[in-house]
């Protein structure tokens, strides 16, 4: 393996892989054949992404620490949850896991690109969609820990909404219940991935169905 040297940490680059995608949990790579494979972070690939998109307003590393070795565990917990339920995997891009962390998956198209390159009144019909696959969910006793409907969710080659980021699966009722009642979805770390024009209607749909 390649790699990059950071504060003394390695950075693995897997060969014959195109990183297509990180977040503060994964590092997304092509694999072929409509496949993506979604390999955890190492500690320099987190800290280097949370200060990206935080835009250094972490204040010391003992924070960043924390928060790393807090995505871990609710990744570790999420993941369980997506192999034991009884829901369809088609629901969450058919993942095989590779490790208790890393996992294949299918290639999906984010909710926010398909925002980009489509019309308000199409657009508003997925925020439907995604409002009737998340009652799905919660009557599963799982929901994504914020609704993130850009970031966390896209479509399938059939169309359909599905969960694309499975490690931040909350399904304990009162973590559930506290989620709805602070009405996540209108965090502004949310919002600001949806296009201006269609946040009220996403607000207001979701406060209709969720809000308690």
């Amino acid at each position: 393996h390649a790699g990059i040297l950071f504060r003394g940490l390695i950075i693995n680059l897997p060969h014959n892989m195109n990183l297509i995608g990180r977040g503060w949990q994964y590092s997304v790579y092509s694999i072929g054949n409509g496949r993506v494979l979604k390999k955890y972070n190492n500690r320099a690939q987190a800290y280097l992404e949370m200060l990206r998109s935080t835009n250094n307003s972490f204040r010391t590393i003992r924070k960043i620490e924390n928060y790393y070795r807090a995505c871990k565990r609710t990744a570790l917990g999420s993941l369980m949850k997506v192999k034991m339920t009884n829901i369809d995997k088609k629901y969450f891009g058919n993942p095989t896991f590779v490790n208790d962390l890393d996992y294949e998956q299918d290639l999906i198209i984010p909710i926010s690109d398909y925002f980009k390159q489509h019309t308000l009144v199409e657009n508003m019909k997925i925020v439907d969609s995604f409002i009737l696959f998340n009652k799905f969910l919660l009557e599963q006793k799982l929901i994504d820990k914020s609704f993130q409907i850009c970031n966390n969710f896209g479509l399938n080659k059939d169309g359909e909404i599905v969960l694309s980021d499975i490690g931040e699966l909350y399904s304990d009722e009162f973590s559930i219940n506290k989620r709805l009642r602070d009405r996540v979805w209108s965090n502004p770390y949310v919002l600001r991935s949806i296009p201006q024009e269609l946040r009220d209607y996403f607000v207001l749909e979701m406060d209709k169905a969720f809000a308690k």
